[in-house]
C-alpha cells in the first residue's frame, strides 16, 4: 500500500476522509486503510474536505447522484461497479486495492485543486457579485428601516389620539356631571315650589259659593206676582242673589226642571255644593333628567289606563300575516319557528345583564347609531328614531360584528344628532317592541306549541304594544298553565297573535315551563 506525503498532491489541507453509502464490512476496511495514512482522518460528511460514496446503492443511479450534488458540494472519490460519471469525482471500479483506493484519492486531490485554481481569475467577478450583493442587502436594510420609522410614527399617532380622546371624555363626564347636578337642582326647587303653593291653597279659608239660576226654558204662564218671570234664557229666582264673582257652573239639565202647577211657576230649589279641593300631588323625589321623548309605545305624560288599538299596518309588523298552519305536518311545523341567532333582539337582555353587573351602562357597538342601556332608570337610549330600530329588527348580523362595551364615562346622555324623535324607552317596553318587530308572528326556536307555561309576570300594556287579544291571553295564562295550542283553541285566536305575545314575553324572562 501506498502512503501519503507532504509533498503530494493531497497536502496538509486534504486530512479529512467521509465513507458515505457502505455497508458495514466494506466501511470498514475503508476507514482501515484511512487510519494507516499519516496525512488522512475520518470526519463527518459536513467536515470532510473528500468524499467516499458508494455508487452501488439501492437507488438510481440519476436519483443517487442528484441526492449527493444537491446535498453536499465537496469532491471525492465515487466506487461503484457501474459506468458511472460525477462532476468533481474520481470513478474507482470494484474490486480494489488500498493501493488503487490511495491513488484514486490523490487524483480527486488533484481535481480539487485545479477547480481552486480555475476559479481564481473569477475572484473579481465574485467580488462585484458580493458588492452587488451588499448594495442589495444595504437597500433592504434601508426599506426595513423605514417601515420601522412609519410603524413607529404610526404608533406615536395612534398614542396621541387615545390621549386626546381621554381628555374628551374627561370633559364630556365633567359636563355631564354639571348638567346633572343643574337638573337636580331645578328638580328640588320646582318641588319645593309646588310643596308651598299647595300648602297656601290649604292654609286660605274656604267660601261656599252659590250657583247662578238654571238655564233651562219654562212655559210662558201668567203670576200673581208683580216680578213675573220671562220665558228668556235666563231666570233668576226671588230667594237668591246672583253674585257677580261667582264662578258659572254647569248648565242644568231640563230633566232636573219640575213641571208647573196649577198655571204658576214654581221656582227652582237647587240644592248649594261647597267646592272641593283637589288631592295632594305627590312629592316627586328628583331624579337625572334625561332628554324626553314620546316614541311609539311611551308617553311624556301620564299614560292613559288602556292603550289604543294598534291599527292594520301595525298589527303586520308585529304579527306577521301568517295563516294558521297544520303543526302536525313538518314542513308546515318549520314555517312556524324563526331562528334568533345573529338578530338584534337577542343583544339587548346581553346588555342589560352585564350592566347590571358591572353597575354602569353598557353600549352595543357596531350599529350606525349608539345603543345605551341605562341601569339606574332602567331604559334604553338611542340617537335613532323607530323606523331605524324596524331596521335593525329585521336585519342579520355576522359574528364579531355586534359587541357590548362599558361606559363608565356616561352618566347623563345628549343627543348626538338632530332627530326630532330620538328613542328613549323603558326596558320592557322596547325588549317587547324589539322581540315583536323580529319573530313577526312565529316562535323561537326555544318555544314549543305543545309545550305547558306558566305566565309568572303580568303584562302592563299601558306601557307595552298591546297586540289582538293580548289581554285576554294575559288574563286567562296568568291564572293557569297553558300551552299556546290550549290558548288558540279557547280564545279563537290566531296562531300568529298568539306565537307573537309567546315570543315577546320569553323574551323578557316572563314564561316558565
Amino acid at each position: 500500500m501506498k502512503m501519503l506525503y507532504a509533498s503530494a498532491t493531497v497536502g496538509s489541507k486534504l486530512k479529512r476522509i467521509a465513507p458515505l453509502g457502505f455497508d458495514r464490512p466494506t466501511e470498514a476496511l475503508i476507514k482501515l486503510c484511512i487510519e494507516r495514512q499519516p496525512e488522512l482522518t475520518l470526519s463527518g460528511p459536513e467536515q470532510a474536505d473528500l468524499l467516499v460514496i458508494n455508487g452501488d446503492q439501492s437507488e438510481a443511479p440519476e436519483q443517487l447522484q442528484q441526492r449527493y450534488l444537491k446535498q453536499y458540494s465537496q469532491p471525492g472519490v465515487l466506487i461503484s461497479r457501474r459506468p458511472m460519471e460525477w462532476p468533481g469525482f474520481t470513478r474507482l471500479e470494484k474490486p480494489f486495492s488500498s493501493e488503487q483506493f490511495v491513488e484514486a484519492l490523490q487524483n480527486a486531490a488533484q481535481l480539487a485543486s485545479q477547480s481552486k485554481v480555475v476559479e481564481q481569475p473569477d475572484l473579481a467577478a465574485a467580488s462585484g457579485a458580493t458588492a452587488k450583493g451588499q448594495d442589495r442587502r444595504s437597500d433592504a436594510y434601508q426599506a426595513y428601516c423605514s417601515r420601522v420609522a412609519a410603524s413607529q410614527s404610526a404608533l406615536q399617532q395612534m398614542q396621541q389620539n387615545r390621549k386626546q380622546q381621554s381628555q374628551q371624555a374627561s370633559l364630556l363626564k365633567v359636563r355631564l356631571q354639571q348638567g346633572l347636578e343643574a337638573s337636580r337642582r331645578a328638580a328640588e326647587d320646582a318641588v319645593q315650589q309646588l310643596q308651598q303653593q299647595t300648602e297656601a291653597e290649604q292654609a286660605a279659608p274656604v267660601k261656599p259659593t252659590k250657583p247662578k239660576p238654571s238655564t233651562a226654558r219654562r212655559p210662558k204662564a201668567e203670576s200673581s206676582s208683580k216680578a213675573k218671570p220671562q220665558a228668556v234664557k235666563k231666570s233668576t229666582p226671588k230667594t237668591a242673589k246672583p253674585r257677580v264673582d261667582a264662578p258659572a257652573p254647569d248648565p242644568i239639565p231640563t230633566d232636573f226642571v219640575r213641571p208647573a202647577v196649577g198655571g204658576n211657576y214654581l221656582e227652582l230649589d237647587l240644592p248649594v255644593t261647597e267646592p272641593k279641593l283637589l288631592p295632594e300631588p305627590p312629592v316627586v323625589a328628583s331624579t337625572p333628567v334625561l332628554p324626553t321623548a314620546s316614541p311609539e309605545g311611551i308617553a311624556a305624560e301620564p299614560m292613559n289606563p288602556v292603550q289604543k288599538p294598534m291599527d292594520r299596518a301595525m298589527i303586520d309588523r308585529c304579527c306577521g300575516h301568517s295563516p294558521d298552519l297544520n303543526l302536525r305536518n313538518p314542513n308546515s311545523r318549520r314555517r312556524a319557528f324563526f331562528n334568533t341567532e345573529g338578530c338584534f333582539m337577542t343583544w339587548l337582555p346581553k346588555a342589560v345583564n352585564k350592566a347590571r353587573l358591572n353597575q354602569m351602562p353598557v353600549q352595543i357597538s357596531g350599529l350606525p347609531s349608539p345603543l345605551i342601556y341605562l341601569p339606574e332608570q332602567d331604559c334604553f337610549w338611542g340617537d335613532f328614531d323607530q323606523e331605524l330600530l324596524l331596521q335593525y329588527c329585521l336585519s342579520k348580523f355576522s359574528i364579531g360584528e355586534l359587541t357590548l362595551r362599558s361606559r363608565p364615562d356616561l352618566v347623563a346622555i345628549e343627543p348626538q344628532g338632530k332627530l326630532a324623535e330620538p328613542l328613549l324607552e323603558s326596558r320592557q317596553a322596547l325588549i317587547w317592541k324589539v322581540a315583536l318587530w323580529t319573530t313577526r308572528g312565529r316562535l323561537t326556536e326555544q318555544l314549543e306549541p305543545e309545550t305547558i307555561y306558566t305566565l309568572n309576570f303580568k303584562p302592563d300594556f299601558r306601557q307595552l304594544l298591546m297586540t289582538p287579544g293580548a289581554e285576554h291571553i294575559t288574563e286567562l295564562w296568568h291564572q293557569q298553565s297553558l300551552s299556546a295550542t290550549d290558548l288558540i283553541h279557547r280564545l279563537k285566536l290566531h296562531q300568529r297573535f298568539v306565537f307573537a305575545f309567546m315570543s315577546a314575553a320569553n323574551a323578557l324572562g316572563w314564561l316558565q315551563r
